[in-house]
């Protein structure tokens, strides 16, 4: 943790901060328009500021996790250190490494969005679903984020659910009314459900029905759980136990001090949902304004809708919004997610005979996919060379008149996305395999 309880920062921490940020800043200097998106992997050290209480808890108020800053490129110097604000862990002192903005500073856009991948002080875990596996603080960390990355691969190669193209929502009572607004603006381009208003029959952790990648909930929360149907509260707990779970791959959760996710208490309900099998890719806060009343500002989504990333909703939320709250606005997960996917080949296999090289796949699960055959020198090289002039409608595909030598090959389905807001070819992960000759 980077700070004791009473919020006096560890003695690392302000050069391990600057050491991340002149790092990024170096790989964006050198190739601004080719450096997209920064992925914290594991607990790598987390920025606070500001001086609000966006969750609407006098007690809560102060400096928050704050990974935004990772992102603005601007300079430094926007970001001032002079606060006096706050009690306990979020006490905002002058000079102690925590910054005083509520909003990102100087021309106020994120230059690259920043998503998190972070299993830190997740004890509820070793102590429940991984008891066997990892005993200690450090092994749970690696076995989460593992069992995340092996989840993340498996939704990219469209063989993780499948998750329906709609949403699903609770909310607790009308102090959570707003979700619905959110939903309809996050699901606008997608053909979602019927909203409804109030309490509605089961919550997102207790629906059986097919996970929807869109899910919603609001309910009385803290730092371990959110209230469900009839009051009782979904918990961290209940994730590591697998009693419930989400039913949908993005999550757009409402409750109090969820947007502090790195507070001093264990078990964080937004990042125990990241844990969850087979669901819970993404996580992300809905909450106010730093003014009275309604969302501040809508998730953005259309962009994928045509084949975009979540770091783009994460750029469009903050850059497209006026009194944006920037802190609380984040990606927990794999921020270079995409929703919608071609399921990818698979049991692809390279056979030779003399100078000729023959390969063969297993069809793509998406109706009405093609492929296309990619060859390099090298598994590692950033220049492919596409062998396919056109997409081959079957199976199978042959390279003749070879010289001796290592052959390295990748497949891709590819099949037309149609959906409200355009069409793309959706083009899959692809399969790899290599082959020497003779």
């Amino acid at each position: 943790m980077e700070f004791a309880l009473d919020g006096t920062p560890n003695a690392n921490y302000k050069s391990d901060l600057f050491s991340n940020k002149a790092f990024i800043r170096t790989q964006w200097q050198a190739n601004p328009n080719g450096t997209n998106v920064v992925i914290l992997l594991g607990h790598v050290t987390v920025p606070y500021s500001g001086t609000t209480a966006e969750d609407g808890h006098p007690n809560h108020q102060g400096s928050w996790s704050a990974d935004v800053w990772y992102g603005d490129m601007d300079a430094e110097t926007n970001w001032t250190d002079m606060a006096v604000h706050g009690v306990g862990f979020q006490q905002n002192r002058a000079s102690d490494g925590k910054w005083d903005q509520n909003t990102l500073p100087g021309n106020g856009r994120l230059e690259i969005p920043v998503g998190r991948i972070d299993f830190y002080n997740m004890a509820i875990f070793r102590d429940k679903s991984l008891a066997n596996m990892a005993t200690t603080t450090s092994g749970v960390e690696r076995e989460l984020l593992k069992n995340y990355l092996a989840k993340s691969r498996n939704f990219r190669r469209g063989h993780l659910g499948p998750f329906l193209k709609s949403s699903t929502s609770f909310v607790r009572d009308n102090l959570f009314w707003s979700l619905f607004e959110s939903q309809a603006r996050v699901s606008s381009w997608l053909k979602g459900e019927p909203l409804a208003f109030g309490e509605i029959g089961s919550d997102l952790f207790t629906q059986t029905n097919q996970a929807k990648l869109f899910g919603f909930h609001g309910g009385y929360g803290d730092f371990d759980r959110a209230q469900g149907t009839g009051g009782v509260p979904r918990t961290s707990e209940d994730i590591a136990t697998q009693t419930n779970k989400p039913n949908a791959a993005l999550l757009f959760l409402r409750g109090s001090y969820f947007p502090n996710w790195n507070y001093y208490r264990v078990d964080g309900f937004l990042r125990a949902n990241l844990a969850a099998a087979n669901t819970g890719l993404a996580a992300f806060w809905v909450g106010p304004t730093l003014s009275a009343g309604g969302d501040s500002g809508p998730w953005l989504t259309s962009s994928l809708g045509v084949g975009g990333s979540l770091s783009s909703v994460l750029a469009a939320r903050i850059n497209g919004s006026v009194e944006q709250s920037s802190r609380s606005v984040f990606i927990l997960g794999d921020p270079t997610l995409r929703v919608l996917h071609t399921s990818a080949v698979t049991n692809l296999v390279a056979a030779k005979t003399s100078n000729t090289v023959t390969l063969t796949w297993a069809s793509s699960a998406t109706a009405g996919a093609t492929y296309h055959v990619y060859r390099a020198a090298s598994a590692l090289s950033d220049s492919w060379t596409r062998l396919t002039t056109t997409p081959l409608t079957t199976p199978g595909f042959t390279n003749s008149s070879l010289a001796n030598g290592t052959y390295h090959y990748l497949v891709k389905a590819l099949a037309l996305e149609t959906t409200p807001v355009g069409s793309y070819t959706n083009l899959s992960v692809g399969a790899r395999t290599q082959i020497t000759l003779p």
